[in-house]
C-alpha cells in the first residue's frame, strides 16, 4: 500500500464539522519488515537499490533553495531519489 499518485476527493471541511477521523498508513506489517530486513543483507540487493541514489546533491540553506531544489524533485522523471543536504544557520 502507497500514496496514490491520482487525486483523492476528500472533503477535508466536511470531515471537520462531521467530527470524523481518517487514518491511514503506507508502513509495512512486521512480516514484511522483517522479510525487508533480511533482504537488505544481501549484496546484490544493495547494489539494486544504490542504483536509485542520485550521483549528486544539493545543499539547501534558505526557504528559496529549499523550492528550487522541490520544483527540481517534481520535473525529476527518473527513478532516483532526490538528496538533500540541510544546512541551517
Amino acid at each position: 500500500m502507497g500514496v496514490s499518485e491520482e487525486y483523492i476527493p476528500i472533503n477535508t471541511r466536511d470531515v471537520l464539522e462531521k467530527g470524523l477521523a481518517i487514518y491511514g498508513s503506507s508502513r509495512s506489517t512486521e512480516v514484511e519488515f522483517k522479510t525487508l530486513m533480511k533482504a537488505f543483507q544481501k549484496k546484490e540487493f544493495q547494489h539494486t537499490l544504490g542504483k536509485l541514489i542520485p550521483e549528486e546533491h544539493n545543499t539547501v540553506e534558505s526557504a528559496k533553495d529549499l523550492e528550487r531544489e522541490m520544483e527540481r524533485s517534481i520535473n525529476n522523471k527518473e527513478w532516483k531519489k532526490t538528496l538533500l543536504y540541510l544546512k541551517w544557520n
